[in-house]
């Protein structure tokens, strides 16, 4: 079936199957509808919608559990069955969604294609009863709340590019602080069993020990036998 650039409308009497051509089109991007009827479901039907992003010609099919994407020239440019691992990162790059949400266990996450699709679908299961949930597995804490500020454009992708980065920032300067702050614990740990020990530490008698102990491993009594410089392979 072709759409034209404007507004499509179809006509047609119950059981025609007109919900299920809508609900069609979202489910081989990855956005599951709540409920399909049930002779279109035993039909296993192969869905296949031919769209363009900023003016590239692109392909979209999904059969069974299995979703593909191909490029103007045939090319095949993704194939998964994980919405969440792999479809959700490549349709997010694709259509420039940045929403970043998080999960019951407080990681950052992309969202599925359905948060992308939500404000376009109105279906008669639930959307009616419940805002922003148009579509099934929309599981993620304070959606509708997310979903408004995002489309409404009260925070749109750049805020949460500039959070993405944020974020980044915040968590290697963490790992530097980290590193730099286990230093001095070990550094005082051992001036304090030096201390209480009544040994010193002096490096011109840890060169000595050290030699010993290569002695030991290697078999030999004589440190000497390893040039300066010389690489030791140990198998």
């Amino acid at each position: 079936m072709e759409f034209s650039p404007g507004a499509t409308v179809l006509a047609a009497g119950n059981g025609f199957g007109k919900s299920a051509l809508i609900k069609s089109l979202y489910d081989t991007f990855g956005a599951d509808p709540h409920r399909i009827d049930e002779s279109w479901r035993k039909a296993h039907a192969i869905s296949a919608v031919d769209f363009e992003v900023a003016s590239e010609a692109y392909t979209a099919m999904k059969i069974a559990g299995t979703y593909m994407v191909f490029d103007a020239t045939g090319q095949k440019i993704l194939q998964t069955t994980s919405v969440t691992r792999e479809l959700s990162p490549f349709m997010a790059d694709l259509l420039d969604f940045r929403l970043l949400m998080t999960d019951k266990r407080e990681q950052v996450l992309i969202p599925p294609p359905a948060y992308a699709f939500a404000p376009f679908c109105i279906d008669q299961d639930k959307s009616w009863s419940e805002p922003w949930k148009p579509f099934h597995g929309m599981y993620l804490p304070n959606s509708a709340a997310s979903l408004a500020e995002y489309h409404s454009g009260l925070k749109p992708n750049a805020y949460y590019v500039a959070r993405a980065e944020r974020d980044r920032l915040a968590v290697r300067t963490s790992g530097s602080a980290s590193t730099a702050s286990r230093v001095p614990r070990c550094t005082r740990a051992n001036s304090f069993r030096a201390t209480r020990n009544g040994n010193l530490f002096r490096p011109e008698g840890f060169r000595g020990r050290n030699e010993q102990s290569l002695g030991r491993v290697f078999g030999t009594s004589r440190p000497t036998e390893f040039p300066p410089g010389k690489t030791i392979r140990i198998d």
